[in-house]
């Protein structure tokens, strides 16, 4: 099964998978951070071909998003690691006809001190496909990256990466899944190897041994995959002496692999799905971290190996098929932390936003930020818009943007109350900002347009009626590389003082 599949299987913003098998279909669910709707869920009968059927956070009210904000952290040994808040790590499970989803929900309410918060909740379904999940109920437990384990006899057990860190431990309780109460003390059954944030803790029970699979040492360079096992569900579990199963070999295309998934299809072949990045040897990692797939191998009574994740010659080559099969349009529409859907309306490829006061570089607000769009999958590619329609002369910019989150994003916009054409790039983690304007009267419209490669972003215009495209800027992909969680969003957005008014867009196409 899926010899042919191509890494990533899930390209564009995608980490922290999670997979469960259910009645011969695989069900894998991603992180998605500080963006509603939040954990898409993909389905694939082969793991080659994947589609997006919808997701498990999808409506107001569920759950708040909005203290998910960025916060730049300063490493002792140089740069930044660039920690947004929001949905982390979930996993996905399914027992006796009922899904379920665990994760942990971090908010950041003080930016002087950069505190942050966890909870963790549990949401279900029995009908995966019909998008009806349950609302949170919410567990106790100060820890991140909850995952589920059912035992034999039917006890859930929940485990996961007990703070504080960097010293996390991975702790375990029986959980009763209807009401999230503890129905045993908290025990930690594994310290890691290294002690460096173990972290992302799956449970398999497997010929007579409890295995506990982990990631360790951080999620970026030194990110690794790492297992022990017991002979009893809370311990004591023996490190694997040729740990670590899984991470990337210096030098290689694909890097910071880890937070991975072991799981068998129906024939009884194991697999894998981890995080990682494609990275060029200078740097660029434009779309951040990723959902990879390798084989795995699992003899009886033996430990598993993980097979390296390599590059496929038809991905490297360009000949590469698209494995993504789209899903809902609506499912893969994203907004910024709490949307403002009263302010939003589509009709057909036609988007009408009414402005928000507040821009990107807010990070909290009782207004939402009008912002819609969809997640970059390809590395070489095109996002474009017709901006078609605003008010001349009102407090009113709208265009089309590259956003990772409030500190870091590009812009290609028309500035209404001084008929300018402006662009702007931002990444305040790096300490870099451009931006650019030129006088252009919007008669009829202009189409907006961002080509990008794996190395840079390149902003151009053209106004209606016109065949020439004009290049207003180009970006180094180096400029939005970072140690981050989440990857790039492309939309449309519409901010300014002109609350009584619209803009229109048509064709939003992002590849």
């Amino acid at each position: 099964m899926a010899a042919r599949h191509i890494n990533p299987i899930i390209p564009g913003f995608a980490p922290d998978p999670s997979l469960c098998v259910a009645d011969g279909t695989f069900f894998l669910v991603n992180s998605t951070f500080h963006l509603f709707p939040g954990l898409p869920v993909y389905a694939s009968k082969n793991l080659t071909e994947w589609k997006l059927i919808g997701n498990a956070v999808n409506r107001h009210g569920q759950l708040s998003l909005a203290d998910t904000r960025t916060n730049i952290h300063e490493l002792a040994t140089g740069g930044n690691i660039v920690g947004t808040g929001g949905l982390y790590a979930p996993t996905i499970r399914y027992n006796n006809g009922t899904f379920y989803i665990l994760c942990t929900i971090v908010t950041h309410r003080d930016p002087p001190a950069k505190s942050h918060s966890f909870a963790n909740f549990i949401l279900k379904t029995n009908d995966i496909y019909s998008g009806n999940w349950s609302d949170p109920i919410y567990f106790d437990f100060y820890a991140f990256d909850p995952s589920l384990f059912f035992d034999d006899d039917g006890r859930a057990y929940v485990h996961g990466a007990a703070m504080p860190g960097p010293e996390t431990t991975i702790d375990i309780f029986e959980v009763d899944l209807k009401t999230g109460k503890k129905l045993t003390e908290q025990t930690t059954i594994w310290t890691g190897i290294t002690k460096f944030f173990p972290e992302g803790p799956h449970i398999y029970k497997k010929d007579g041994y409890y295995y506990c699979l982990i990631a360790e040492d951080g999620t970026h360079e030194f990110h690794a995959v790492k297992i022990a096992r017991s002979k009893t569900l809370m311990g004591p579990y023996e490190s694997f002496e040729k740990n670590p199963l899984l991470s990337a070999a210096p030098g290689d295309y694909y890097q910071h692999i880890g937070h991975a998934e072991l799981f068998q299809d129906p024939t009884g072949e194991w697999w894998c799905v981890c995080l990682g990045v494609r990275k060029t040897a200078k740097g660029h990692f434009v779309l951040s971290r990723e959902t990879f797939l390798t084989q795995a191998s699992w003899p009886e009574g033996d430990w598993p190996s993980i097979e390296p994740i390599k590059p496929n010659p038809e991905r490297l080559a360009g000949q590469a098929k698209p494995q993504l099969l789209g899903g809902a349009d609506e499912d893969e529409l994203l907004f910024i932390r709490e949307p403002g859907l009263r302010g939003y309306k589509r009709d057909g490829d036609t988007i009408m936003l009414k402005p928000s006061t507040l821009d990107f570089t807010y990070a909290v607000g009782t207004e939402p930020i009008s912002f819609v769009g969809r997640r970059q999958r390809r590395l070489d590619g095109v996002a474009s818009v017709k901006l078609l329609s605003g008010v001349q002369g009102a407090d009113l910019k709208a265009g089309l943007a590259y956003f990772k989150d409030e500190h870091r994003f590009i812009r290609l916009f028309y500035d209404f109350s001084t008929s300018e054409l402006c662009f702007d790039a931002v990444n305040a983690s790096q300490k870099f900002a451009e931006s650019s304007k030129r006088s252009l009267e919007l008669v009829q419209g202009v189409e907006l347009r961002v080509t990008y490669t794996e190395l840079e972003y390149t902003c151009s215009f053209r106004p209606k009626g016109s065949e020439d495209w004009t290049q207003m800027a180009t970006v180094d992909g180096l400029k939005m590389s970072d140690f981050d969680f989440v990857g790039p969003v492309i939309g449309v957005f519409a901010f300014g003082s002109a609350s009584d008014t619209q803009v229109q867009f048509k064709g939003l196409q992002v590849d």
